[in-house]
C-alpha cells in the first residue's frame, strides 16, 4: 500500500510540471481597412510558471537548428508574447 502511494504521488508531481502545448490556426487582417485575411500556424505553451504564444515556424526552425547544428534565425511580424501565468 505504502509503494502505491508513492508511485501516485511521483507520477502526480510530474504531470504538473509538464508543458501544454496547443497549436491552431490564426486568422488576421493586417489592417482594420483591409479585405484579405491572413493565416498563421501560432502556438500556445502553458507552463507551470508562464505562457507563451508565438509563431510556428519558430519551432519548425528551432528543431531544424538542433538537428543540424546551425543557428539560423526566422524572422516575422507576429509577435512572441510571455506573461506570468494567472495574469491578464
Amino acid at each position: 500500500m505504502k509503494y502505491i502511494v508513492i508511485i501516485m504521488l511521483m507520477l502526480n508531481a510530474s504531470l504538473a510540471a509538464q508543458t501544454h502545448r496547443f497549436i491552431y490556426e490564426y486568422e488576421f487582417k493586417t489592417d482594420s481597412a483591409a479585405a484579405e485575411k491572413r493565416k498563421a500556424s501560432m502556438v500556445l505553451d502553458v507552463n507551470p510558471e508562464e505562457v507563451k504564444f508565438y509563431n510556428y515556424d519558430f519551432v519548425i526552425t528551432d528543431s531544424i537548428n538542433k538537428t543540424r547544428g546551425e543557428h539560423n534565425i526566422t524572422r516575422d511580424d507576429t509577435p512572441a508574447l510571455t506573461r506570468k501565468r494567472n495574469t491578464a
